[in-house]
């Protein structure tokens, strides 16, 4: 049975979608809740929604296929299949991953004519993505808000003799999204969005690896001062574990250069770090999603 909090989730999901005109049911916003919880691994859906609505592929003639991902980081290809029932049976569970996987065998045959267009689209680029070591590297995933034995899966998998193994198979039932919901929740609480200025746009210095990115920018003091007032006490020092030490000297030589010496500031001053799930630059703007200041707890104090 669908809990409260999974319940929260697709009414945040649904509002979400309603700011854009688009109205999903509850079986619709159960896709997006998959993907941004066991693909995406973020509490706030806002920064991937449109990564999530075009991976999206449900419809007539899917396949069994409500949606393709492709992790980077494995170099793997997920296919989910998302049920929003409290019926669902073991046999369910065995036929839909039988479809799923005879939807994959018929790609790679080409055999794709009877598929709908987007499901065409985004599985034949995800399998062509994957590199030759890790070609065949599809994970198939069955999510389902019905009570779900995991022995009795594992079990019925090995009396199979399908053309997926057990180790290509993930079943998440009710309990299992309701804890990875949890878990992101509540593994630390930060600010969920908020936009800073910046001193002028595109004025920034950019890295990134194949997982991770940053930039560093000039960021306004009235849009650190508006932040610090409205999160204080919400998750904007949750993750810095120092966060604010009094000590007298060193306060009172960041007040005095505020007070008599502002242009100097950016000088003296070693600035502040911030982390993110996401940003997105806009203009003279940053956007920051699920964000705490995790060093420059005595600056912005």
């Amino acid at each position: 049975m669908a809990s409260e909090v999974l319940l929260n989730e697709l009414r945040s999901i649904e509002e979400e979608l309603e700011k854009s005109n688009k109205k999903v049911t509850d079986e619709n916003a159960f896709e997006y809740l998959a993907m941004q919880f066991f693909c995406y691994k973020i509490k706030n859906i806002k920064p991937k929604l449109y990564d999530i609505e075009s991976s999206i592929t449900n419809g007539p003639n899917d396949g069994g296929i409500d949606f393709v991902y492709y992790d980077d980081e494995e170099s793997k290809v997920v296919l989910g299949q998302c049920k929003y029932t409290e019926n669902m049976k073991l046999n369910d569970i065995i036929s839909e991953l039988n479809k799923m996987s005879n939807t994959v065998e018929n790609f790679k045959k080409a055999y794709t004519g009877t598929y709908n267009k987007k499901l065409k689209t985004n599985l034949q680029n995800a399998l062509d993505r994957l590199p030759d070591e890790s070609a065949g590297n599809v994970e198939y995933c069955i999510f389902t808000t019905s009570d779900i034995n995991q022995n009795d899966v594992t079990n019925k998998l090995h009396a199979e003799n399908n053309l997926y193994s057990k180790d290509m198979v993930s079943v998440y039932g009710v309990s299992e999204i309701n804890s990875q919901i949890k878990e992101l929740i509540e593994k630390a609480k930060t600010v969920n969005e908020y936009k800073i200025e910046i001193d002028y746009p595109h004025n920034v210095l950019q890295y990134e690896t194949d997982n991770v990115s940053g930039i560093m920018v000039n960021m306004s003091s009235e849009s650190l001062v508006r932040m610090y007032d409205k999160f204080k006490d919400e998750g904007l020092f949750d993750l810095n574990i120092r966060k604010y030490i009094k000590n007298k000297t060193v306060d009172e030589g960041i007040k005095e250069t505020l007070d008599k010496e502002r242009d100097n500031f950016w000088f003296y001053n070693n600035g502040l770090t911030i982390a993110c799930s996401e940003y997105v630059l806009d203009g003279n703007k940053v956007k920051l999603y699920d964000f705490s200041i995790v060093n420059g707890g005595q600056t912005t104090n």
